[in-house]
């Protein structure tokens, strides 16, 4: 089993709070929006699949790892990141028409990067969704997104 990548929408203490009590009951009740990307990629294959969505939009590329805003929660083994504002703007606004394009896009950045060859299943077009998805809804509803992570 690979790390667990996680993004919530919602209050971003109490989500990390939640997080650190390892109450993940809690972490999903306090949830507006959650998007599940532990698809057996390691961090460097989280900040490609940002970095790619960036460069699509026509912004500088930015990773997952370099846009947090704040720690809201810590275990012996991981962590809970408010995301940045602006990272989250780019990824609410991300249109829905290039979402197969991005997750294309990304599969053949890790591709390219660890040379593996990796096909774009199902479950990766809907976690890179969901991630679109929680970003909008924060967006929406004036939240948060935190970024949960660990082993």
């Amino acid at each position: 089993m690979g790390l667990l990548f996680d993004f919530y929408a919602g209050r971003g203490r109490e989500l990390g709070e939640a997080y650190q009590e390892l109450d993940f009951d809690r972490l999903e009740d306090l949830s507006r929006g959650h998007a599940d990307l532990s698809l057996h990629i390691s961090p460097r294959d989280l900040d490609l699949l940002s970095e790619q969505a960036f460069r699509i939009v026509g912004k500088e590329a930015v990773g997952v790892f370099d846009s947090f805003a704040q720690n809201v929660g810590r275990t012996d083994a991981g962590s809970a990141d408010v995301m940045n504002p602006q990272w989250v703007a780019v990824l609410a606004e991300f249109p829905e028409t290039q979402i197969e394009q991005l997750t294309d896009e990304w599969m053949e950045s890790v591709r390219q990067e660890s040379g593996e060859t990796l096909e774009v299943t199902p479950e990766a077009r809907k976690a890179v969704s969901a991630l679109v998805a929680v970003c909008r809804i924060a967006r929406q509803q004036g939240l948060d997104v935190v970024f949960t992570w660990s082993p």
